[in-house]
């Protein structure tokens, strides 16, 4: 079903409720049809049409309104992350605006779960976007994470991800690489405040637990995590090595 914006909006409603409570919300055919999954179901392939409703109830209504958003305007808003209550926390002066200070849960968790639904339902301009601003959100910081909810926000997304995605696709591999190379950046930090759960490598056992762990998801993040330790640990020995030959030639 190819429309125009102007067609569309005087094609037929569906009713599509949202999460557990079944939040209502109406869209046209048209907007819905931008999807080949949801275009099945607009056009009556399924018991849906029959009473222009569709259920959506695994779906939070929050990430539910953002892809109505960007099905109706092709952009969609960003959640803002929200202020920390005050904690014993590093102080910062009143015009710096501190990641530390921030809890980016909501923020992280809305931005993966539609990603997963551009997924389900084939967006892959959706997709892209929100991989692009998913990269733009994370902060990167270089002071101690006591007191932060940072590191703890990052280790509940990244199992959201590990867990909802299989790595195979384009956009699902850029997104695992992403989260792993945020902690491999930061890992010395939230090794040091004992903050994001990671595993201690210098402790066998604890790796092994993880690995052990009946989670796949989480077996892939630790296998991911230590190859890209491995491989940043190789490049900077590669470094010491080209300046420790520098030296020598310039003595």
């Amino acid at each position: 079903m190819e429309l125009s914006s102007t067609s569309a909006f005087r094609s037929e409603m569906f009713q599509i409720l949202v999460g557990p409570s079944a939040e209502p919300f109406y869209a046209h055919a048209g907007f819905l049809s931008k999807s080949k999954v949801l275009m099945k179901e607009v056009e009556g392939l399924w018991n849906e049409q029959q009473e222009k409703k569709i259920i959506w109830q695994h779906w939070s209504v929050r990430a539910a309104e953002l892809l109505f958003q960007w099905l109706y305007t092709g952009v969609f808003d960003c959640p803002e992350p929200s202020k920390v209550l005050e904690q014993d926390s590093p102080t910062t002066s009143p015009s710096e605006e501190d990641a530390l200070q921030l809890d980016y849960e909501d923020t992280f968790m809305t931005l993966a779960e539609l990603y997963i639904m551009a997924c389900y339902y084939m967006l892959d301009d959706l997709q892209h976007n929100v991989v692009h601003l998913l990269g733009k959100t994370l902060p990167v910081v270089d002071k101690p994470l006591h007191g932060s909810a940072l590191p703890g926000n990052m280790m509940t997304l990244i199992r959201y991800i590990y867990k909802e995605t299989d790595g195979y696709g384009y956009f699902d591999l850029e997104m695992r690489e992403m989260r792993t190379k945020w902690v491999v950046q930061h890992y010395a930090l939230m090794q040091e405040s004992k903050l994001g759960n990671l595993p201690d490598f210098d402790d066998p056992s604890e790796l092994g637990d993880l690995i052990k762990s009946p989670l796949e998801s989480d077996r892939e993040f630790v296998y991911d995590l230590v190859a890209a330790l491995g491989r940043q640990a190789v490049i900077l020995d590669n470094l010491q090595a080209k300046k420790r030959r520098t030296l020598e030639i310039d003595f």
